[in-house]
């Protein structure tokens, strides 16, 4: 099993670069938007589980793997979007805040930097790669944090400002749903990324310190935010990420296919401590509303049982390549691809399929407790 995790990279470089283009523009077709939102916009944070083309737009941001093996700017990435092309989005098709747009009658939040002449309507800050807390390796260019994805929101805040005016944007803004959806490079990238010893994180904090840190980095950022005037929030909790394919390619020791527990135990710890802060939020200022959206729960009911959701495989990915499927690259030119994307839950080697996301798009919008808590979006954008 350990010789078939022994990539050998040179022939896969050469293979990808002769696919890599250079960024796309976003070629998805938008929902149209309504006059009647549940929200007048919806502004997005997080990582490549929401990033519409960040990452492909910024040629410093770095994620796991170097760019030319983990960007999605090249086929087949968004094959089953209306364009059929590559936007930068790290999936088949829609995000989970495109699905959510497309139910609040929203457009889909467009990447930031692409720098559209209207945000009003929202936009997203997300990028591929990014962290709570920026661990930097001697080896790595600098990565996009929580902390740059709110500094890009200041910044807008202030060209929102000069366009609205100061009383329109701060209204705007006070009414709008702040989408956050991070950590899981903390734990892939940081913490669980050696098979055979301690990850980069490990060697320097024990589980109960990791994930305190990330706690803490996090509530700053969120005061952050509260302090430009945001008050609408919806914290997704980390899925189970013991589950991804690529996880399974670095730690599983037999060739039955089953999830990480070691690794889902502590994203269970995490997930409790980042509900107990929401809460805390909550009673901290009580003018904003917090609700705290459970991707791990559910995401596990249909991995554990996927045929009751509608899908044949939930842990070896559409686009697959080497044990598990969990290399992590995914490309016309090497990769094992499915005929339909809509029988899997993962895509590739960590992300999941617009069916995924749009199963949890429905348990965030319309669930009930434990699901959301204390209060799905509807109810949320009605307070």
């Amino acid at each position: 099993m350990e010789t078939q995790k022994l990539i050998v990279l040179p022939t896969i470089l050469l293979l990808i670069t002769a696919n890599m283009k250079e960024p796309m523009k976003d070629m998805v077709a938008d929902a149209a938007a309504s006059s009647n939102p549940l929200f007048p916009a919806m502004f997005v944070f997080g990582d490549s589980l929401l990033d519409p083309g960040n990452n492909v737009l910024l040629a410093s941001a770095s994620s796991a793997l170097p760019r030319f093996l983990s960007s999605p700017n090249h086929p087949p990435y968004g094959r089953d979007l209306p364009s059929h092309l590559p936007t930068g989005r790290y999936s088949n098709g829609l995000l989970l805040s495109d699905i959510l747009a497309r139910h609040m009658d929203l457009p889909y939040p467009p990447p930031y930097l692409s720098k559209k002449d209207n945000f009003t309507k929202g936009t997203s800050f997300a990028f591929g790669g990014a962290v709570i807390f920026n661990i930097r390796r001697k080896f790595q260019t600098p990565r996009i944090d929580f902390y740059n994805e709110v500094s890009y929101f200041k910044d807008f805040q202030e060209e929102l400002s000069t366009s609205m005016g100061e009383d329109g944007a701060s209204e705007l803004i006070l009414k709008s749903l702040f989408l956050i959806w991070i950590g899981s490079n903390d734990y892939l990238v940081n913490y669980y990324s050696n098979p055979f010893g301690q990850g980069f994180a490990q060697k320097r904090y024990t589980a109960i310190e990791f994930r305190e840190t990330l706690i803490s980095l996090y509530r700053q950022q969120i005061v952050r935010l509260y302090g430009m005037g945001a008050r609408k929030f919806a914290l997704v909790s980390l899925p189970p990420i013991g589950c991804t394919p690529v996880i399974l390619l670095l730690f599983s020791r037999s060739d039955s296919t089953t999830c990480i527990d070691v690794v889902n135990e502590e994203v269970k710890n995490y997930n409790a401590l980042l509900l107990k802060m929401s809460k805390e939020l909550q009673g901290a200022y009580p003018s904003a509303q917090f609700t705290y959206l459970d991707a791990y729960d559910h995401s596990l009911k249909f991995i554990q049982d996927p045929k009751a959701f509608g899908f044949k495989d939930s842990l070896h990915p559409c686009c697959a390549l080497g044990p598990y499927g969990g290399v992590p690259i995914c490309s016309t030119s090497i990769n094992s691809i499915c005929d339909d994307a809509s029988q899997y839950v993962y895509w590739d080697f960590a992300h999941p399929t617009e069916s995924a996301f749009s199963l949890a798009a429905n348990w965030f919008l319309q669930g009930s407790p434990p699901d959301v808590q204390p209060f799905n979006l509807q109810q949320l954008s009605a307070l």
